[in-house]
């Protein structure tokens, strides 16, 4: 069981192990007076079903190889993705 209150989403939705982080955002938007931090993680699939937690936010749950991904994506899930294939680990924006 983790400790690190961080952990506890992603265990209450499925069963992972190894859990490392791949990248960061640093996002500012100068217009808007705007910054926030985007922090990507990925982990091994061990088990568990998957589950809607929120569904008035989402309209589904699902699992998808890298090669075969829906379109369009929410684009800082597309640079954690980025970040995973060339292991760029900071994203400046």
């Amino acid at each position: 069981m983790p400790t690190d209150l961080s952990l506890i989403p992603i265990d209450n939705y499925t069963s992972v192990e190894r859990l490392r982080m791949v990248c960061a955002i640093n996002y500012r938007n100068d217009q808007s007076l705007t910054h926030w931090v985007g922090i990507g993680f990925c982990a091994e699939y061990v088990g568990g079903e998957i589950k809607l937690m929120e569904p008035d936010k989402h309209a589904a749950r699902q699992w998808h190889s890298l090669d075969d991904l829906p379109s369009p994506m929410y684009w800082p899930i597309a640079r954690y993705i980025e970040a995973y294939k060339t292991g760029q680990n900071l994203f400046e924006l």
